[in-house]
């Protein structure tokens, strides 16, 4: 399984992990369905000319609006599946509707890569209900995530919110929460996650809270 979840930042801010995310890969697919449906048009312009900016090779990318008519076996090809940012609950709800989730499980426990910018981050984790209280997306509340990580919630844009808020949120929720700013973002390899930077992220745990700098590997399960 390899995952990288970066902190919803513009792709300069995103820069380290966009180029590991991509590193090697020929095809993309992309889902925008996050995004308003105005805005979606425009999603395949917009990543084209950030990896280019970025001066990022690849072969294809395949943007997927939404899901109508797709087949799960249509990620089998794909060497990145690059989920982006938007409202998560509207992400989400469209995912479990057309019968996405246990396709994107299955996509990379088989070796194909996940990126999650912030709403695709935190939809990789055990539950969404974490935009509810922190994005004012009350759809949020109760659902569930792919649950590529077990017990945990992903808060991207933490640098946002004050401290005791995100402490606040792990407590409700009774989670621990992966704080990931801006200009940052996560590589889980095979269970083990590192920190890719540059900007430390924290861990968050009921009246606990630990940073991790670049390069650090982040114990999940401690």
């Amino acid at each position: 399984m390899t995952l990288y979840l970066a902190g919803g930042g513009t792709p300069h801010q995103e820069r380290l992990v966009w180029r590991e995310a991509f590193a090697g890969v020929r095809r993309v697919v992309y889902w925008p369905f996050a995004l308003p449906e105005p805005v979606i048009v425009e999603a395949g312009a917009w990543l084209a000319s950030a990896v280019i900016q970025l001066e990022i090779e690849v072969d294809e990318i395949d943007i997927w609006p939404d899901l109508d008519g797709r087949s799960p076996g249509g990620l089998a090809q794909t060497d990145l599946l690059f989920v982006g940012g938007g409202r998560t609950s509207k992400l989400a709800s469209h995912v479990r509707e057309h019968g996405f989730a246990e396709a994107v499980r299955k996509y990379v426990a088989d070796g194909g890569r996940y990126y999650g910018g912030s709403a695709g981050a935190v939809l990789a984790g055990d539950s969404i209900a974490i935009a509810a209280l922190a994005d004012s997306d009350p759809d949020a509340a109760g659902q569930v995530g792919l649950g590529l990580l077990p017990g945990l919630s992903v808060l991207p844009h933490s640098d946002a919110f004050a401290p005791d808020a995100v402490g606040n949120w792990a407590a409700e929720l009774a989670q621990t929460v992966v704080a990931i700013p801006e200009a940052s973002g996560l590589a889980i390899d095979d269970g083990t996650c590192r920190v890719i930077g540059p900007d430390p992220i924290n861990l968050v745990r009921q009246g606990e809270a630990k940073e991790y700098a670049e390069g650090t590997i982040v114990p999940f399960g401690g």
